[in-house]
């Protein structure tokens, strides 16, 4: 479906027309069929994870260094350089004391980690600290059905507002799961720089 809608829009945009009023016409209405691919895609990627066989179990102390792997891989899919990165490391590392007192889940797939999230429960509320998926399994549904675990952890918890500093890139995926952007937030691993900061209510 992607596809043939793609190739129908790139005919219908190099189409030779006559009269700048048509061009515009043209322009503007392919602009739309654009946007309405956009969503489309998005709808699928956001399916994907209902057709894998993804469960969701909680984490095991020793994960800790494979939850951290995939952390600073699928961190790097941004382009930042290794400086940055570097940066970040301590941040993105998650502990054993980490997975004993915070609410630390993974997504499996076929017996490997495909994601995970890491949730502080601060009654009442609660801070999402991780969610990350494999750079090779992205845009699969995986991310939407952590989404969808940590929701129901936080009504188990009782928790009615979790706060997230987030990833700048992965703003638009908190959003559209119904997290609002309330400001800004200093970043834990780059001094000056500042991030998202979101808030979703559960």
């Amino acid at each position: 479906m992607k596809k043939e809608l793609l190739v129908f829009v790139h005919k219908y945009t190099t189409r030779k027309v006559l009269g700048s009023v048509v061009l515009v016409h043209k322009c503007a209405t392919a602009y739309l069929l654009i946007l309405l691919i956009r969503q489309l895609c998005f709808s699928c990627d956001m399916e994907g994870g209902d057709k894998m066989n993804v469960t969701i179990r909680r984490a095991t102390l020793d994960e800790a260094s494979t939850l951290t792997s995939i952390a600073l891989a699928s961190k790097a899919v941004w382009g930042y350089d290794e400086a940055f990165m570097e940066q970040c490391r301590e941040e993105l590392t998650v502990t054993l004391e980490y997975i004993r007192s915070c609410e630390v889940y993974v997504a499996e797939l076929e017996e490997q980690i495909a994601g995970f999230y890491g949730l502080i429960p601060k009654k009442p509320d609660g801070v999402l600290d991780y969610l990350y998926v494999a750079p090779n399994l992205l845009k699969q549904g995986i991310g939407r059905k952590l989404w969808e675990h940590l929701l129901q952890t936080a009504k188990s918890l009782d928790l009615k507002i979790i706060s997230i500093d987030a990833e700048p890139n992965a703003e638009n995926f908190y959003r559209a799961m119904g997290a609002e952007r309330i400001g800004v937030t200093p970043s834990g691993s780059i001094p000056g720089r500042f991030i998202p900061l979101l808030k979703l209510t559960v």
